[in-house]
């Protein structure tokens, strides 16, 4: 178990890195050209049939330097840094919350890469989904992968914890487990695949 739970922290830590894993041709279409179209608005809260608008709000979070966690934290954006939530989780707690109780929502998470670099997300629930868009447009280390978005369509958020740490998931399965997640992450066998969307991972208290 020692074992499978190490091999998950590396392709976790893999997948924050390049935002992007062995199952994105399957599971998350990236983002090449937005078609022009009336953008759909209920409450600000936008879903995979409105690109362009989340693309515009990801770009008007600024640039690298216009994402200090002092500053993102003025922006009112969720903050995780060095695998810790570095301000405003309690908008992550209402995002969690809103969504179990059917209510729709959305949320901006910040992330950085080991080298500093900020990764975005635009996560949201609405009607009944969950709808995320990595923003790749500000890392300068993606390793081989040349798109700036990702986009991942799911129907349940699930958060797991080993000894370590918590992760944050969207899955279409809300009965999968971790250990299911850790042996497709190892499997290379595509049958044992399971579709997800990787949203975060901090280290527990």
């Amino acid at each position: 178990m020692k074992k499978i739970i190490v091999s998950l922290l590396v392709g976790i830590t893999c997948v924050n890195i390049i935002g992007c894993n062995q199952y994105m041709s399957n599971n998350a279409k990236a983002v090449d050209n937005v078609v022009e179209s009336e953008v759909a608005e209920k409450n600000n809260i936008y879903g995979k049939n409105d690109l362009k608008a989340i693309k515009e709000i990801l770009k008007d979070c600024g640039s690298k330097k216009d994402l200090s966690v002092e500053k993102a934290k003025e922006k009112n954006m969720f903050v995780i840094k060095d695998r810790k939530i570095q301000c405003n989780e309690n908008l992550w707690k209402d995002f969690a919350d809103n969504s179990k109780e059917n209510k729709d929502d959305e949320i901006i998470i910040l992330k950085y890469t080991e080298q500093g670099d900020p990764i975005l997300t635009y996560l949201s629930y609405l009607d009944g989904n969950y709808f995320m868009v990595e923003d790749e447009s500000r890392n300068n280390y993606k390793e081989g992968y040349d798109k700036d978005y990702y986009e991942y369509s799911f129907k349940y958020l699930r958060m797991f914890e080993d000894d370590n740490y918590q992760y944050a998931y969207l899955l279409d399965d809300k009965d999968i487990t971790l250990e299911a997640l850790n042996y497709s992450l190892l499997s290379s066998n595509e049958d044992d695949w399971v579709p997800y969307g990787f949203i975060f991972y901090i280290e527990k208290l």
